[in-house]
């Protein structure tokens, strides 16, 4: 797959210069050039948003897989469920509690983060 995308990509302005008269926009200078939008232009760009969106929804869904594996998120529970004589309910219900907390605060932290890094990019 990545080597179809490598010489799409690259064979496809090959494509499109040979078709535009190169020539005569070169003679015309830059304010006789206009802008032309093409569908295939358009739809490389819109597939080329969409693969970017699955991707980073990839890689976020992954990092988050590999972050609950951790046993500092699950061992603790385990032991006071079974020191205490949970029942599976109430073991569920406190973990989904958990669970919504720690993403929760995980998002606030991300957000003080990122208020925090643009308002000192910005002065």
């Amino acid at each position: 797959m990545t080597l179809a995308v490598g010489v799409l990509t690259g064979l496809l302005p090959v494509l499109q210069v040979r078709r535009l008269a190169v020539t005569d926009d070169l003679k015309a200078g830059a304010r006789g050039g206009t802008y032309h939008r093409s569908r295939m232009r358009s739809a490389l760009l819109v597939l080329q948003g969409a693969l970017s969106l699955v991707l980073l929804v990839g890689a976020a869904t992954t990092v988050a897989v590999l972050h609950s594996i951790l046993p500092d998120h699950w061992v603790p529970l385990a032991v006071i469920a079974r020191a205490q004589r949970w029942g599976l309910v109430r073991v569920a219900r406190v973990s989904a509690l958990a669970s919504i907390g720690h993403v929760l605060a995980s998002v606030a932290l991300a957000g003080v983060i990122a208020v925090v890094g643009l308002s000192a990019l910005n002065g």
